[in-house]
């Protein structure tokens, strides 16, 4: 994870939210094109609202869980060269309107995951 990062924990169950299409969610940072983890249930929902159905109250979005960042490592590491097809080489955590992006390569990722994070 970034140095400059002192804020983040991470916690579990982690989110990875689908697409109304039934695909993980991507956004592009900073010309990044990036795979979404979410820490938090409430935020993966407002993620979507804001997104896709900002006048409705869209609920219940279909994510993967992860209950263990060895889970999450499995995940990300299975799919990573699907993930760099489509020239998404980065994670993205909590993204939220309004407040700065966190996001690191896969391999930082997967790193520290390793290590318990």
């Amino acid at each position: 994870m970034p140095d400059d990062s002192p804020d983040f924990t991470m916690r579990y169950p982690a989110y990875v939210p689908q697409t109304p299409a039934g695909t993980p969610e991507i956004v592009e940072i900073d010309g990044n094109v990036c795979l979404c983890v979410f820490t938090n249930r409430k935020k993966v929902e407002r993620h979507h609202q804001d997104k896709y159905r900002p006048a409705a109250g869209f609920r219940n979005v279909p994510v993967w869980s992860f209950k263990t960042s060895a889970e999450l490592a499995e995940f990300l590491i299975a799919n990573e060269a699907q993930f760099a097809a489509q020239k998404c080489q980065h994670v993205a955590f909590d993204v939220s309107r309004g407040v700065p992006p966190l996001y690191t390569t896969f391999r930082d990722v997967v790193e520290f995951l390793k290590t318990g994070g």
